[in-house]
């Protein structure tokens, strides 16, 4: 005896039910039991190595730089090698 489409259908949507509040449990249990405790520690932490918030941001915003500068200087070499590249392929095809 096969499922009606009706029930099938039914039972496709409380299939993805069960998926979604899987994923808020799993996503609320790991906030609880993982990340804030693992905030607190940290906060605990800087305080006692006497870390400022200035002292973070500039540290973010020169791993930043460093990141988008060699990102560019990737970018650069790149480029460069695709217009040698170009530039070989086309005194190829002239010599031709």
């Amino acid at each position: 005896m096969s499922a009606s489409p009706s029930s099938t259908a039914k039972s496709e949507k409380f299939q993805k039910f069960q998926h979604l509040a899987l994923e808020v449990k799993v996503e609320t249990s790991f906030k609880e039991l993982i990340w804030k405790p693992r905030c607190e520690q940290v906060i605990l932490w800087e305080k006692r190595e006497e870390f400022k918030v200035k002292d973070n941001s500039n540290q973010l915003t020169n791993k930043v730089k460093d990141l988008q500068m060699g990102k560019v200087n990737r970018l650069q070499k790149s480029v460069f090698l695709i217009m040698t590249g170009l530039e070989l392929e086309v005194s190829f095809i002239e010599y031709l």
